[in-house]
């Protein structure tokens, strides 16, 4: 496989931080990381970019216990598309794991409810 080489501007700092998680998990070169970088990125955004059709999204949300009822609310607005979903508490957070299922539309309506509320983190794959 041919490879390109691009160039990014980062930080001092964003690069230090970057080189010591890199040598932390045994990566062997700064490269082998980015790459993976990339992988993870396309992975958790190319949902949203394809046509119409059903696909299936793995949803992974995390927020502080006071935000606990708002996600609720919207997780049961969105029950038509939710296949399956799990929550568990880590300290003072919530931790929930949903597998979707629906068309473009519903679940781009759903990560926008999502993305409205203040302080989730998110990640999402299409499974």
């Amino acid at each position: 496989m041919f490879m390109v080489v691009i160039s990014v501007s980062l930080s001092g700092n964003e690069l230090k931080e970057f080189d010591s998680i890199t040598e932390k998990l045994g990566y062997s070169s700064r490269s082998d990381a980015v790459r993976e970088a990339f992988q993870n990125f396309i992975s958790q955004n190319s949902w949203s970019l394809r046509g119409a059709g059903s696909r299936n999204l793995l949803v992974s949300l995390m927020y502080d216990d006071d935000k606990a009822h708002r996600i609720l609310d919207i997780v049961h607005d969105h029950t038509d598309i939710i296949y399956s979903s799990s929550h568990t508490h880590v300290e003072h957070r919530c931790i929930d794991q949903l597998v979707l299922k629906g068309d473009f539309e519903e679940l781009s309506n759903f990560m926008n409810t999502i993305s409205g509320v203040k302080d989730v983190r998110k990640q999402q794959y299409l499974i």
